[in-house]
Order: C-alpha cells, then sequence, then structure tokens
C-alpha cells in the first residue's frame, strides 16, 4: 500500500556576523556590524490523492544582508538605556529597517528593578510557505511586528531569590496564517494582536539556578477585511528549567 504523502526535506542556513565595539565617551558604548544569512532549501515529494500522484516539490535559495547599529548608555548609578536600529536588505522583498529601545533602572536600596522595552521586528516568509505547490503562496509578504513590554523585578534574599511580572503588548502585520479556502492555501493576515501578562521566579540557593515562568496571553485578532474580529483566550502554561 502505497503512503499518501512522502517528502524528503534539505534546508541549510549559514550566518556570518562581524560586530565591533568602541567606546566614545566614559558609560558611553557603541558598536557597528553587519550579518549575512544564506538560506537554501530543497523539498522532494508527493502526495497521493486516490490514483493521483501530486509533486509537492520546490526548491529555494536566499541571501538576506543586515546591516545593525547598536548603543548603550550608562550615565547614572542604576540607570542603563541601550538602543539600536537593524537594516535588513532580503532578496525580492523590500527593505526593513527595525530598531528597538530599553531602559531599565535599579533601586539599589531594595533591589528593585523596573523595565520597559520597545522595538519593531521583522520575519522572512519561510520557505515552505512561500514554495510548497498547494499550500504555499509566492505572493506572501515578510510579517512585520511593534511590540511593548514594562516590567518589575524583585531581588530577596541576599539575591538569591527573585520574583517578576511583565506586561506585554505586540501587533503584528501581515502575519502568515493558513485559509482553508478553498482554495485551502497560506495568506497574510492585515493585523493581529496578542498581550499578555508573565510572571517568572528565580531560585539560586547554590550553584544551580531554578527558574519557573507563568503566563497568561489572550490574543485579540483581526484577520483580514470584513473577517471581524476574533478573540482567543489561551491555556495558561508555566515554564520551569533547572540549569548550573
Amino acid at each position: 500500500m502505497s503512503a499518501p504523502s512522502v517528502t524528503d526535506d534539505s534546508f541549510t542556513r549559514e550566518d556570518i556576523t562581524v560586530r565591533h565595539f568602541f567606546t566614545i565617551a566614559r558609560g558611553v558604548q557603541l558598536a557597528v556590524g553587519a550579518q549575512v544569512q544564506f538560506e537554501d532549501g530543497t523539498s522532494d515529494g508527493s502526495l497521493l490523492v486516490g490514483r493521483l500522484t501530486i509533486p509537492t516539490s520546490f526548491r529555494l535559495s536566499r541571501t538576506t544582508w543586515g546591516p545593525f547599529f547598536e548603543a548603550q548608555l550608562s550615565l547614572l548609578p542604576g540607570l542603563l538605556v541601550q538602543g539600536g536600529v537593524r537594516v535588513d536588505l532580503p532578496q525580492q522583498f523590500d527593505t526593513k529597517a527595525s530598531p528597538r529601545i530599553g531602559v531599565s533602572y535599579i533601586l539599589e536600596a531594595t533591589h528593585t528593578t523596573f523595565r520597559v522595552n520597545a522595538g519593531e521586528g521583522f520575519k522572512l516568509p519561510s520557505f515552505f510557505a512561500l514554495g510548497h505547490p498547494l499550500v504555499g503562496n509566492p505572493n506572501l509578504l515578510p510579517e512585520t511586528s511593534r511590540s511593548v513590554d514594562v516590567g518589575v523585578s524583585q531581588a530577596l534574599w541576599d539575591q538569591r531569590f527573585t520574583i517578576g511580572v511583565t506586561y506585554f503588548y505586540s501587533e503584528f502585520t501581515n502575519l502568515i496564517d493558513f485559509d482553508p479556502g478553498p482554495p485551502p492555501r497560506l495568506v497574510n493576515r492585515s493585523c493581529t494582536t496578542a498581550q499578555g501578562v508573565e510572571m517568572s521566579l528565580r531560585l539560586q540557593p547554590w550553584t544551580y539556578v531554578l527558574e519557573h515562568m507563568f503566563f497568561h496571553s489572550p490574543l485579540l485578532a483581526i484577520c483580514g477585511s470584513g473577517a471581524g474580529k476574533n478573540e482567543i483566550t489561551f491555556a495558561q502554561p508555566t515554564l520551569s528549567s533547572l540549569s548550573r
């Protein structure tokens, strides 16, 4: 009996990053650099539908250049400001600049840390999303995002135990999603927003570090013109890790 689907996939990615740090004044550190990413993917396969064999093979490759600039300022005790911008220059897609900034302040008297971060993101469609003959879509656009998070953490027990809480909000444009159709295919959703609260516990009594995370993340999706709003509340997962 023939298998309904046969696939042999091969994917390689190589990254080269060059970064140079230099200090122009006390408490002011800058970095400039660039990254180049080479990707090559091949999929050889077929899908058996009744007695009909449908080929699902494709091959794609691309190169993405990404120069970047980073800055770190620590001019006042306990205050740290970090920022930067990356410019992605992918093949067959428009150039995209993604800035980010983060500010944190440590109140030394109580070992309390306040932080806020904001930035933009950029993600290319996968080779599967672009090239699969049945559900792929060569007209897909890259996903972009804007996000912000605000948090506070408190260190206790001689800084061996830390508890933190963070609120986050993200807005995605051209999020890639599956549309059952007909015909079924991957599409870009106009706008999707996600927000939630994350809590974390970190315990380091000796050499080992125990971390535990808990977050609640409702997702509000506004997908395509006339699609309306869909609000999805995810379960409340917990993540734990033990490291040395």
